[in-house]
């Protein structure tokens, strides 16, 4: 009776021993659980933050493909607009060399 005992003592010690461990380790789960949540949601905040700027990137890109299409049609119509006064400048130069002459044969059928 006396073993028996002392081998009850000793699974209850034992028992008690585990049920520590068992406590501490259930505690530093929830302490794990815990930072990880915490992690979580520093991360799911910066993911979000991300998320935001990535947005606004693409509407900034959107707006300045938008800006950059209608600068290329500025473009277009201003070089196409200097392509005509090019070719007004060089038809002006032949209106006045022919002035010129005419000038000239004018002068010299007049009678000095």
């Amino acid at each position: 009776a006396q073993a028996a005992a002392q081998r009850a003592g000793e699974d209850l010690a034992r028992s008690e021993r585990e049920s520590a461990l068992a406590r501490d380790a259930a505690r530093a789960l929830e302490e794990a659980m815990e930072r990880l949540g915490k992690e979580a949601g520093d991360k799911d905040g910066t993911l979000g933050r991300l998320q935001q700027e990535v947005q606004r990137l693409t509407r900034k890109g959107e707006k300045d493909d938008g800006e950059l299409q209608r600068l290329a049609t500025e473009l277009g119509s201003k070089t196409s607009a200097l392509s005509s006064l090019d070719g007004l400048g060089a038809r002006s130069k032949e209106v006045l060399s022919v002035i010129k002459r005419l000038q000239a044969a004018s002068d010299a059928m007049e009678p000095a």
